[in-house]
């Protein structure tokens, strides 16, 4: 458990992010949140992680822009 503006949000980012590419093949990372906007945080933000990296985003397509 963590306060507000603690980086919850941006670890389970990081966290679906590593299960996502190091989970073997055929991996599924399912967003779990109170809101959809919540859920679209977390995706957002791995999405932004996924376009920063050069390695990572030549190894994805993003198919949604969030909610």
């Amino acid at each position: 458990m963590l306060p507000r503006g603690q980086g919850k949000s941006s670890l389970m980012a990081a966290w679906g992010s590593y299960e996502l590419f190091c989970g073997g093949e055929g991996a599924t990372v399912c967003v779990v949140a109170v809101d959809e906007g919540q859920a679209g945080i977390v995706f957002n933000i791995a999405r932004r992680m996924v376009e920063f990296d050069e390695e990572l985003a030549s190894r994805c397509q993003v198919f949604k822009n969030g909610w």
